[in-house]
Order: C-alpha cells, then sequence, then structure tokens
C-alpha cells in the first residue's frame, strides 16, 4: 500500500507544482516500499538522497512562483520549507546509522507533513496564482 496517493483534493489548480507533488509522492512511495522490503542502506540512502535533491528542487520552484505572484505569506512558507528540509536529513543520518525505527516514524512524520502542507499551507496561494495566470 503506497505511504501517500493522489487524490483531487490536493490540486492547487497550478498544474506544474501538481505534477511535482505527485512526482515527491512517488518518491516517498518508493522509500517507503523499499524501508518496508528491507532493501539494504546503501539503497535506502540513495533514494532518500533523490528525494531530498528533488525536495529542495520543487521548494526553489514554488518559492519561485509565490515571489512572482507576489504571495504575502511567502516567509512562513519557506520556514515551512526549512522545517521540512532539517527533518529529511535527520531521516538520512538515521538511515545512516541502521536506526529504521526511527526512520519509519520519521516517514510518518514526512507523510503528514506534506498532507498537512499541501492541503492548508500550498492552497493559501492557489488562487492567487490561479488569478495571476501561473501554471
Amino acid at each position: 500500500m503506497p505511504l501517500m496517493e493522489w487524490i483531487d483534493s490536493y490540486s492547487v489548480k497550478v498544474d506544474s507544482i501538481d505534477e511535482q507533488h505527485k512526482k515527491l509522492f512517488a518518491l516517498l512511495n518508493n522509500l517507503n516500499e523499499q524501508m518496508v522490503q528491507g532493501a539494504g542502506k546503501k539503497a535506502l540512502k540513495q533514494t532518500l538522497a533523490d528525494v531530498y535533491a528533488y525536495t529542495q528542487y520543487h521548494f526553489e520552484y514554488e518559492e519561485s512562483l509565490m515571489e512572482k505572484a507576489e504571495f504575502q505569506g511567502i516567509g512562513e512558507h519557506r520556514n515551512d520549507h526549512t522545517e521540512l528540509t532539517s527533518n529529511t536529513l535527520a531521516l538520512y543520518t538515521k538511515l545512516g546509522k541502521g536506526d529504521y525505527k526511527l526512520a519509519i516514524e520519521t516517514m510518518q512524520f514526512l507523510r503528514n507533513w506534506w498532507n498537512n502542507h499541501i492541503l492548508m499551507s500550498d492552497m493559501q496561494f492557489s488562487q492567487l496564482m490561479v488569478d495571476k495566470g501561473i501554471q
């Protein structure tokens, strides 16, 4: 069973961001599946590195669109992004130490974070970007 499944309520109505969110879900699902199947530390670390790199790319992209749309909540949004970046690095460290129990707890955190972030924080800029024609 996937860790995260895309549903229409996740759509921020900005196609490029929705596609990136779907890609992040797929990366997280892949990482979770590897953890469930007991993949080796090297494979898990590489997959998590891919998640981290794509997350960084996504955050930079999303923030550039927020700037373009003149979104007033960008500072708080950046803080949220920084929080997730720190937690992703913590997961990487835990995996490196072979701490799979804590890594699973962190995966649950990541799932909850993404759910809440998209449904609450990202929705705050959704209509503004739609109104400004940002896709």
